[in-house]
């Protein structure tokens, strides 16, 4: 990482880097951080200055991701957790219909 390109890039990823090593664009997870490591990071990330939340950490769960939500370079879609599978098919909303009691529905 160019810190002369990337200041912010290079503050973030040296905050994971001191817990275990990743590139900038493997998720956090699958670098096998876990909620502890995580916390701990977060804490790295306020001490250098880093506005930053826990839920952050999970929203963007990669250090260009998170670097770029935090105003520094170019965002990247991150890839989907793994949880979710790989399946992107729209989600139909149903309308709930009359309530009972309206003046569409049954009395």
């Amino acid at each position: 990482m160019n810190a002369g390109r990337n200041p912010g890039l290079t503050g973030v990823h040296a905050c994971f880097a001191r817990r275990r090593a990743l590139d900038a664009d493997t998720s956090f997870f699958e670098a096998g951080f876990t909620s502890a490591l995580l916390a701990e990071v977060l804490e790295d990330l306020r001490d250098e200055g880093f506005t930053v939340s826990l839920v952050d950490l999970y929203r963007y769960p990669t250090v260009r991701s998170l670097s770029a939500s935090l105003g520094f370079g170019e965002r990247r879609s991150p890839a989907a957790p793994p949880w979710l599978g790989a399946s992107r098919n729209p989600v139909t909303v149903l309308s709930p219909g009359p309530s009972i009691g309206s003046a569409d529905g049954p009395v």
